[in-house]
Formats: C-alpha cells, sequence, structure tokens
C-alpha cells in the first residue's frame, strides 16, 4: 500500500531515512519467510535465509529471483550483518 503515498505522506519516514536510495527501498514492499521463521531462534538468526527458506506453503509458491535479490539489496544497504 505506500507505493500509492507519495513522498509528502511519507515525510515521517523521509525525516528517518533521508538517503533517497534507503528511503526507495523501504517504500518497496519486503518479503518474508513466513514458513521458515518457525521458532523464536529464527528471530535472531544473523545471516539472510536462503531463497529456498521463502517458499510459501501457503501459496504453494518460491520467492521471484527478482523479490530475493531485493531482501539481498536490503540486508546490505542497511548493513545487517551475517
Amino acid at each position: 500500500m505506500i507505493k500509492n503515498l507519495d513522498t509528502e505522506q511519507c515525510k515521517n519516514l523521509k525525516k528517518f531515512y533521508s538517503d533517497p536510495r534507503k528511503f526507495d527501498l523501504l517504500k518497496r514492499k519486503g518479503v518474508c519467510p513466513y514458513d521458515y521463521v518457525d521458532s523464536v531462534d529464527k528471530r535472531v538468526e544473523t545471516a539472510l535465509p536462503q531463497k529456498e527458506a521463502f517458499y510459501s506453503r501457503l501459496n504453494d509458491e518460491n520467492i521471484s529471483d527478482e523479490d530475493y535479490k531485493h531482501a539481498k539489496t536490503v540486508w546490505k544497504q542497511f548493513r545487517i550483518k551475517r
């Protein structure tokens, strides 16, 4: 839904993320490996799970290459440690 908002409607987000690259990354819908995160222990992992971990049983489909690439870019831009 955020993609329907213009920059002025995201002024609080822009206040915290004034870097245009980071701001644009946050305005895109992210991905989450819901089926993979089946315990609290996985919430503290420090590496992005492999692409296969993003498989959705609900939708019976894998994450696209484009979405996984986006997830890796977000991890890199925000310096999430591996």
